[in-house]
């Protein structure tokens, strides 16, 4: 019976200590759908929600994400064409990755380094690019501001 006590006490510490890494990485380990990271976390998930509409190609989306003051579809593309240096049609967006979310001391604005990997449609080769995108907090919610961000 003691094992058994054992054995709970140890798999119990080991799932704690998973979400408490998971927790401090700003929800950057999968968590069995679970909202963590705080803060970091909310910022890391607007980020890669604004990265898969760029890959999918949904500029109207994305737009939704960004602050009101710059929330032009068309700001979209001139960023992409600034982070790739070529025109956004000529892109294929294959996969994306936040490396490092940094929260400032007002916890009202945050900077976000994403690697992305996108095929250029016309020379049919891989781009390895960095984008660092900014963001505001507005009412509660966590929104780009991309005429920071370029």
């Amino acid at each position: 019976m003691k094992w058994l006590f054992g054995l709970i006490v140890i798999v119990a510490l080991g799932v704690g200590g998973y979400f408490a890494t998971a927790y401090l990485s700003g929800g950057a380990l999968p968590t069995l759908g679970l909202v963590m990271g705080g803060e970091r976390g909310e910022v890391r998930n607007v980020v890669m929600k604004f990265w898969e509409d760029l890959k999918f190609d949904d500029a109207k989306s994305a737009t939704a994400l960004m602050v009101p003051s710059a929330n032009d579809p068309s700001l979209v593309g001139v960023f992409l064409s600034n982070v790739f240096s070529m025109p956004p049609e000529s892109l294929d967006i294959v996969s994306y990755n936040v490396d490092a979310v940094e929260i400032d001391s007002t916890g009202h604005r945050a900077r976000v380094k994403s690697s992305i990997v996108a095929n250029d449609l016309r020379k049919k080769t891989p781009i390895q690019t960095e984008a660092m995108l900014f963001l505001r907090k507005v009412e509660e919610a966590w929104l780009l501001d991309l005429s920071s961000s370029f």
